[in-house]
C-alpha cells in the first residue's frame, strides 16, 4: 500500500468519522432532528464516529499492516447496521439516517479499496 493511498484513506475516514461523532453528539445532547430518532443509532453514531477517527489517526495514517482488517471491519459494521435499518426498522427509520448511512457504505468502500489496492495481483517482472 502505498503512504499517499494510506493518506487519502485516513483523511476520508477521518472526516465521515468526524461527521458522525458531531451527529451523534449532537442527538444525544439533546438536539431534536425533526424526526423520530432510533434510540441506539445516536450511539452508534457517535461510537464508530469515534473508532473510525481513531482508525484515521493511529493505523490508516501511518499505513500500518493492520489497516486492511481494520477497514474491511468498519465497513462490515456499517453494513450490518444498514441492512438493520432497512429490514428491522422498514418505515420507522428516518431518511437521512438512511442517506447517512448509504454515504458512509460508500466512503468505507473507497477507504477500503485505497487501503487494499491490487490485492492478489503481482505486477509481471520486466527483464533487466
Amino acid at each position: 500500500m502505498s503512504q499517499r493511498r494510506a493518506r487519502i484513506a485516513a483523511v476520508l475516514a477521518f472526516v465521515i468519522g468526524a461527521l458522525a461523532v458531531v451527529a451523534g453528539g449532537l442527538v444525544l445532547g439533546g438536539w431534536q432532528p425533526g424526526y423520530t430518532v432510533i434510540g441506539w443509532l445516536p450511539v452508534y453514531n457517535l461510537g464508530a464516529g469515534l473508532v473510525g477517527c481513531a482508525l484515521a489517526v493511529f493505523v490508516f495514517w501511518p499505513g500500518r499492516s493492520e489497516s486492511r482488517w481494520a477497514a474491511l471491519v468498519l465497513l462490515g459494521a456499517h453494513a450490518i447496521v444498514a441492512l438493520t435499518l432497512v429490514i428491522g426498522y422498514r418505515g420507522v427509520v428516518a431518511p437521512d439516517s438512511l442517506v447517512a448511512m448509504a454515504i458512509r457504505l460508500v466512503v468505507g468502500g473507497v477507504v477500503a479499496a485505497l487501503i487494499w489496492p491490487n490485492s492478489g495481483h503481482t505486477q509481471a517482472s520486466r527483464p533487466a
